[in-house]
């Protein structure tokens, strides 16, 4: 009888890379079933699985130069090209399962997609960005072994933490960096957005920098959120500002190699005072900070900084600096904030018809403030007894030329509609920064300056440019320093409520608390006369009200 008796063969089970923790810890094959395989179930062993990680991933735009819609998100070299919608959250929700995607990498490259069937899933591979699972894992035995995401899609597992050091908060924190934090920081002018795919590897290796990017999602989460967030929030904020100041007093006495990280880290501090809706200036010490580490490698060529990085780093910080310049009193020319260097290196970019995710496809007007500033300095400074009186011959000069390059300026064709929108918004603001340049001129018998009829003409077609572009668009979170110039010389009081509630809109949908005090700050100025206030006066009444902010 039991030669007859069937035998059932079982199923051969075999090793892979992609089994349950206990299994891997073990060395032992795992047939995989979930929840709990044979081999845990056999041996009385608690299963533990890794984490699934989600994100926002679905695609962006498609302009008439774009692939078609099959087209592969991998390009060139087997690198990943994330691609994005245009965010339009509701302003106080938070990412759900219905709005995440599942992320796969393969050896060979990566891809991303939405959890459609049929669709890759990334595995993660830690040992590339110098993180190891066995700092987190509760077993004694070291093992360094490929950590890989499992397609869970109606269940979320509750494995052990992948950011041990960095709070209980750390992996929330991360996707809501992800799904709402980059979107808010990058304009979406381009379809990769450098602030997941440039900062995210950086993080996994530096832990500064991941620090840092948690500190920004806590504090942009805070904004939106309740009063235990904005604790979180603090707490983090707290902790990084330790950690920067330990790495930098590292780099200072051992004469370290961590230019990379710290110039980085100053830059996104730089965007946590923009999230946090700093008023006391400390952006600006952030950015001082950040300009002498950038010195040591944007001025000869890297291999350690990719060109994507380096690029993206300048942009970072010929943005900041130059919107910051409108914070500067010009009556004090002493006062420079920006590093000829590395305005030069923002002037190659020019150059190269760079198009970035902060500077959109106005690189070439924002490289213009400086030089719109240098003329503001002539006009409003004491004048000095070696130099002719303001207006000379040369300043005529400076002032056509000046124009004359602002009005050149045509927005990049393959821009997408917004994005040129936007680069006119920011031209009309320019000029109207140029023009004002000349109320600095004695008027007689309190008559109109000598540019009235040019600042009128240059605001009404800014007003209908903004009137173009929702409030809701993506876009939006570059704007705050063309709406703060042109809400300085607005007068009209209809005019100044739609601006206003233009800025409460885009602080309800981006969340960024400098939009809020950009809202404060013109607040304060409506309420001066309108021949006291101009965009020359942002400055005064900064200091008067002690609203230090930053507009980038």
């Amino acid at each position: 009888m039991a030669a007859q008796r069937r035998v059932e063969r079982r199923q051969a089970i075999v090793r892979v890379k992609t089994g349950c923790l206990t299994c891997r810890r073990r060395k032992k094959k795992c047939d995989e079933s979930r929840p709990e395989c044979r081999g845990c179930v056999r041996n009385h062993l608690t299963c533990q699985w890794p984490q699934t990680v989600l994100w926002d991933a679905t695609p962006p735009y498609h302009s008439s130069h774009e692939c078609g819609p099959n087209a592969s998100p991998i390009g060139p070299a087997g690198r990943f090209t994330p691609q994005f919608h245009d965010w339009q959250p509701d302003p106080r929700s938070t990412p759900t399962s219905s709005d995440d995607a599942f992320i796969t990498a393969e050896d060979g490259g990566a891809a991303l997609s939405g959890p459609s069937a049929g669709s890759q899933v990334l595995t993660i591979q830690p040992e590339e960005f110098g993180y190891h699972y066995d700092e987190v894992s509760t077993y004694s035995e070291p093992e360094n072994r490929r950590t890989s995401v499992a397609r869970q899609p109606d269940t979320i597992e509750h494995p052990l933490s992948m950011f041990p050091n960095s709070g209980p908060h750390s992996q929330d924190l991360l996707q809501h960096y992800l799904a709402r934090t980059a979107i808010s920081m990058g304009n979406g002018s381009t379809e990769v957005n450098p602030f997941i795919v440039q900062l995210i590897p950086l993080a996994f290796s530096k832990d500064l920098i991941l620090q840092l990017l948690l500190t920004q999602s806590a504090v942009h989460r805070a904004r939106l959120g309740s009063n235990s967030e904005l604790t979180v929030a603090n707490s983090y904020y707290a902790k990084s500002l330790r950690l920067f100041q330990t790495s930098l007093d590292n780099h200072i006495q051992h004469n370290g190699d961590h230019a990379l990280e710290l110039a980085t880290g100053a830059l996104i501090m730089c965007f946590v005072e923009t999230a946090r809706g700093d008023i006391d200036g400390v952006v600006f010490d952030h950015l001082g900070a950040a300009s002498s580490l950038l010195l040591k490698f944007i001025d000869g060529p890297d291999s350690r900084v990719p060109e994507g990085m380096r690029k993206f780093l300048v942009e970072y910080y010929a943005y900041t600096a130059t919107l910051a310049m409108i914070s500067v009193n010009p009556t004090h020319n002493t006062q420079r904030i920006l590093v000829p260097s590395l305005m030069a290196a923002a002037h190659q970019l020019l150059a190269e018809d760079y198009i970035g995710h902060l500077c959109g496809c106005w690189l070439q007007l924002l490289l213009l403030i400086p030089r719109v500033f240098d003329l503001g300095i002539r006009a409003y400074a004491p004048p000095v007894a070696t130099e002719p009186a303001f207006p000379s011959s040369d300043d005529f000069v400076t002032f056509s030329a000046l124009q004359a390059n602002i009005l050149s300026f045509s927005p990049a064709p393959d821009s997408r509609p917004d994005v040129k929108v936007a680069g006119l918004i920011y031209q009309k603001a320019v000029l109207l920064y140029l023009y004002t340049v000349l109320d600095a001129l004695p008027r007689e018998c309190s008559g109109p300056g000598p540019c009235e009829n040019l600042i009128r003409v240059t605001l009404r077609e800014a007003m209908e440019l903004l009137a173009k572009l929702s409030p809701i668009a993506r876009i939006n979170t570059s704007l705050c320093w063309p709406i703060a110039v042109i809400g300085a010389v607005i007068s009209d009081a209809v005019e100044q409520t739609i601006l206003r509630d233009r800025l409460q809109t885009m602080f309800a949908n981006i969340g960024l608390g400098n939009i809020e005090a950009t809202t404060r700050l013109l607040d304060q100025m409506w309420l001066q006369p309108k021949e006291a206030r101009n965009p020359w006066t942002i400055c005064k009444t900064m200091q008067e009200h002690q609203l230090w902010i930053s507009f980038a």
